[in-house]
């Protein structure tokens, strides 16, 4: 017998879902970044084989206002980087296809920076 509804929650019980966002979990959001960046316009492909992208939780308590991703240039022989921070994306994206495109874009306006580009002068394709 349950009593005062203490049977274990799913998943997908609505009171363990968070009330802003679309939290896919760590493993989900590396897939996610690889279907944004298969998406992206042709040159941020081939600029993204020679850069290096990573996943954190979040960016160092010191940054404000929050960043969505932070970029670490070519030092002392180590390739370009791209950090991407999870939980600020996640928690502006509604759905699953709201937080590819958010990481899309974030990636091709990482990319164009550390590549000295415009990012309204790469083709539509994949946007």
């Amino acid at each position: 017998m349950e009593r005062h509804a203490r049977r274990r929650r799913t998943p997908t019980d609505r009171r363990r879902r968070p009330e802003a966002g679309f939290r896919p979990g760590a493993r989900r959001f590396g897939q996610l970044v690889e279907l944004a960046a298969a998406g992206s316009p042709a040159p941020i492909r081939e600029a993204l084989g020679s850069i290096r992208v990573e996943v954190r939780d979040l960016p160092p308590d010191d940054e404000a206002p929050t960043p969505l991703a932070s970029t670490s240039t070519d030092v002392a022989g180590q390739e370009a980087a791209i950090v991407l921070f999870r939980r600020p994306l996640e928690a502006r994206a509604v759905d699953r296809q709201d937080l590819v495109e958010l990481i899309r874009e974030v990636l091709i306006e990482e990319v164009s920076a550390l590549g000295g580009w415009d990012p309204d002068d790469l083709p539509p394709e994949g946007r």
